[in-house]
């Protein structure tokens, strides 16, 4: 079943309380859009055929969701090849790395940013994705819980031994642009 079996090619397009929005349809490479027929912003409205039904879903939501997936993927793949590293050494010699420290707090914040969120968004607009949703929190929880307790398996979480001057500089470097980032953004 294809969205244009459902609908014309204008309707109105209701988004919770708000008024009924008058909205064209444009196809583009198989992927059905719908944009207000005003010329107003694109962007603000699409439409998706999820359960025999067109389920307005943000354009931005629809294209970060893939993007940080992946990148959070990436950040994965770089957390088990720095534990790799870690492992190559003796046990008594293995410690808890700013760094690792770093990758961990990103990784939280591209979960919770960049997958949690997006997904939540999707989920509201359609209750048909609130399991999916719920599924995808309480799996990133369970990868986050395994990679913490691999670390404590070996013995990783140990006082760092030594930080070099770079490492200390480069981790209060990364933490002050991070707060003064949250600052910015907060306050101003």
């Amino acid at each position: 079943m294809s969205a244009s079996s459902l609908a014309d090619d204008r309707c109105r397009f209701r988004v919770g309380n708000q008024p009924a929005l008058a909205i064209a349809k444009v196809t583009f490479a198989g992927v059905e859009e719908w944009s207000l027929e005003d010329g107003g912003p694109s962007a603000e409205i699409s439409g998706d055929l999820i359960g025999g039904r067109l389920v307005p879903i943000d354009i931005a939501v629809r294209a970060a969701l893939p993007v940080c997936s992946i990148l959070l993927g990436f950040l994965f793949a770089g957390f088990w090849w720095t534990l790799n590293r870690e492992l190559t050494f003796k046990v008594e010699d293995r410690h808890f790395k700013l760094g690792i420290g770093l990758l961990l707090v990103a990784m939280l914040m591209l979960a919770v940013f960049g997958v949690v969120l997006p997904l939540r968004a999707i989920a509201y607009a359609n209750p048909a994705f609130l399991l999916d949703y719920r599924g995808v929190v309480l799996a990133l929880v369970t990868v986050f819980g395994y990679m913490l307790t691999d670390m404590g398996h070996y013995g990783v979480f140990k006082l760092p031994k030594y930080r070099t001057a770079t490492e200390k500089f480069l981790f209060a470097a990364t933490l002050v642009a991070v707060i003064g980032l949250i600052a910015k953004w907060y306050f101003f």
